[in-house]
């Protein structure tokens, strides 16, 4: 099922480069994929944020391979996720918005293949974006989105639950799984808008509510997730946010209207089962994840997705960012020798942006007018893929 709706859509064009390894890849057991929602790439420890506290995924990243570069397809939640359990695109699985929308059940994911290898199966999601009647639901043996969906309400709020309620019932079920093969995928929500941490978080961080939520999910990964990485060493566990947040930026409060980086860029960080510390700089994506976690479980890649693993050397190549608010807008971002650029264009405004991100992160100086020869080069894939896309 699907609404009209206009959208915006981000290709980029990336070259990255990984070392040949020399270490003996350990192949992982269990796998366990935590998605934040709302997580901009700077509101962490390990990304240099002195604002906040997040001991225990700065100790993720310290000793795992932490991709400074990371991008969703959409910012928004239930096609980033979609992305990154499908490994395809969003005009490939179909899925392009938050309502609207349901992931055909013949559509392969994570859980489809995991279960197929013999995995116990299981989901825990936060809120209402992800409730199963969106599709992704099939081929886990658990899809627990108990997240108080029924409950009467005067406001217009997407119904949530705390981390701690999500975290205690994912814990819960990992244990008593105990000795079977398992990949569970843990969503938890609280950093979405509106921000309202618990104590004592929301005293500590007055005034810088969002960040509180991200310091409370933090002690509750390491309250309930810590213990069991530390009694299962071989598990592999993969941690990114489905999009960021502008908090201002461009005008923009939240996410959804723009194809800025303080939307589109997200951390992610990939560690346990014998996963080399490191820090990477190439330009990688959601639709990476699913392949890596199949490539470190010593299992075949499909070759319909799109994505590749990150802990494998990989080739150039374009990939594409996407999401549909209006008004439509398009942007490439293109790698020339160290420089990164990006270029947007709004069409139904007659607005062109291009940026210089090495050198302007914030995406404040537009060159369009200074760079007619780049402008044009980016112009031109901007029009081949609205003219290829679907």
């Amino acid at each position: 099922m699907s609404i009209p709706v206009a959208f915006v859509a981000a290709a980029v064009l990336s070259y990255r480069k990984f070392g040949t390894s020399t270490r003996t890849p350990v192949q992982a057991r269990d796998v366990i994929l935590v998605t934040i929602d709302t997580l901009r790439a700077d509101s962490l420890g390990f990304a240099g944020n002195t604002r906040v506290k997040t001991p225990f995924l700065d100790s993720l990243a310290a000793r795992g391979a932490v991709f400074r570069n990371a991008h969703a397809h959409n910012v928004i939640t239930l096609p980033s996720h979609v992305n990154i359990l499908t490994g395809l695109y969003p005009f490939q699985h179909s899925v392009r918005e938050n309502s609207g929308f349901i992931l055909d059940a013949k559509v392969p994911t994570l859980a489809t293949m995991l279960k197929g290898a013999g995995y116990a199966t299981a989901a825990f999601v936060g809120a209402f974006p992800l409730d199963r009647r969106f599709g992704l639901a099939h081929d886990f043996d658990t899809y627990d989105d108990n997240y108080g969906k029924g409950q009467a309400t005067v406001d217009f709020v997407i119904q949530e639950r705390r981390a701690s309620a999500v975290l205690d019932a994912a814990t819960a079920w990992w244990r008593a799984n105990e000795g079977k093969k398992r990949f569970v995928w843990i969503h938890l929500y609280d950093p979405h808008a509106p921000y309202t941490p618990p104590e004592p978080f929301a005293t500590e961080y007055r005034d810088r509510e969002y960040l509180g939520e991200i310091a409370y999910v933090d002690s509750e990964l390491q309250s309930k997730l810590a213990p069991l990485l530390a009694a299962d060493d071989g598990a592999l566990v993969v941690v990114t946010g489905d999009h960021g947040e502008a908090l201002g930026d461009h005008g923009e409060l939240t996410h959804g209207l723009f194809a800025y980086e303080s939307t589109l860029k997200i951390p992610l960080v990939v560690a346990g089962a014998g996963v080399a510390h490191r820090s990477e700089d190439g330009y990688v994506r959601h639709v990476d994840i699913a392949p890596t976690i199949l490539d470190r479980l010593g299992l075949p890649i499909p070759d319909s997705w799109e994505g590749q693993s990150l802990l494998a050397p990989t080739r150039t190549r374009f990939t594409f960012h996407q999401t549909y608010f209006l008004p439509n807008r398009f942007a490439v971002l293109y790698r020339r020798d160290e420089a990164l650029f990006k270029f947007i264009a709004t069409p139904q405004y007659g607005k062109e942006e291009l940026y210089d991100l090495t050198r302007d992160g914030g995406e404040v100086h537009n060159l369009v007018d200074e760079q007619k020869d780049l402008s044009a080069l980016l112009r031109e894939q901007v029009t081949a893929y609205r003219r290829d896309q679907p």
